[in-house]
């Protein structure tokens, strides 16, 4: 179904039982009359957002049938959980007796484009699901292993202590990730040359092992102009724009970048 409104909020009332896979939730819905609201948010602000959120709520019947829902929007978003006895002063509210979470959802900006899966298996409406947005590439196979990481390790010595004890309790896994302080002033594609100053012979060790390291990246840049790739970005007109043409200053740890364009993914 797709209504084009414009800019202007939406507001979608489904009444399925359905489950949503936020990863700031269990998978299982259930009703928390102290948080009664699940908001999704392409920022990061805890616990609201957690950097970006998909919209897509499953259900599965005891018969093993399955039926899904993909909320094609990327604005701030609020979904309700309207549960047993469920009424707020909206006037809403459900019988007594009600044995399904009801939801409805709202959305800051955007227009209403929702898909509806209908399938016999969960495999089914995830297979229609990934045919509307793209099936994902498979991953190497060292990638399907545990990964290990948190923001942040401190230097090569806390990252040896990390990898050692994993060996100590005889846990596998196959990444270690070091976050954004790895770098030097949070500038990405560089090395804090005091806290890592051997960051080959760092990775080779992991790699005696079968393991891997991977050195986060993230999609914006430190605004420096002795920065060699934020002068670049600056002089071919990398960055993405705002309504007056410049370039779009945001918050965040560095900046913004238009990783679409053919020049910066190469």
């Amino acid at each position: 179904m797709t209504i084009p409104l414009g800019i202007m909020s939406l507001l979608h009332d489904l009444l399925p039982q359905v489950g949503p896979l936020l990863h700031e939730h269990a998978l299982s819905l259930g009703h928390d009359e102290l948080n009664p609201s699940s908001k999704l948010s392409s920022l990061h602000e805890s616990p609201f957002g957690l950097y970006g959120s998909i919209a897509l709520m499953i259900a599965l019947g005891k018969s093993g049938k399955s039926s899904g829902l993909f909320w094609l929007n990327s604005a701030q978003m609020q979904i309700d959980l309207l549960s047993k006895g469920w009424n707020t002063d909206s006037g809403l509210s459900l019988p007594s007796n009600q044995k399904r979470i009801d939801t409805l959802w709202m959305s800051e900006a955007g227009v209403v484009d929702s898909f509806f899966f209908a399938g016999a298996s969960l495999k089914d409406v995830v297979s229609q699901y990934t045919a509307v947005t793209g099936k994902p590439t498979m991953p190497q196979q060292f990638d399907t292993a545990y990964h290990q990481c948190k923001w942040n390790y401190r230097d090569e010595e806390d990252v040896e202590n990390v990898d050692a004890k994993f060996d100590e309790h005889e846990i596998p896994y196959g990444v270690l990730w070091l976050d954004i302080e790895h770098t030097d002033g949070k500038r990405y594609m560089t090395w804090d040359s005091v806290m890592f100053p051997h960051p080959e012979e760092m990775q080779k060790k992991l790699a005696a092992k079968g393991r891997h390291m991977v050195s986060n990246f993230d999609p914006h840049i430190k605004l420096e102009n002795n920065y060699y790739i934020h002068k670049e970005a600056s002089e071919k007109g990398y960055y993405v724009k705002d309504s007056s043409g410049k370039d779009f200053d945001g918050w965040c740890w560095p900046g913004w970048v238009i990783f679409l364009l053919r020049c910066v993914e190469s």
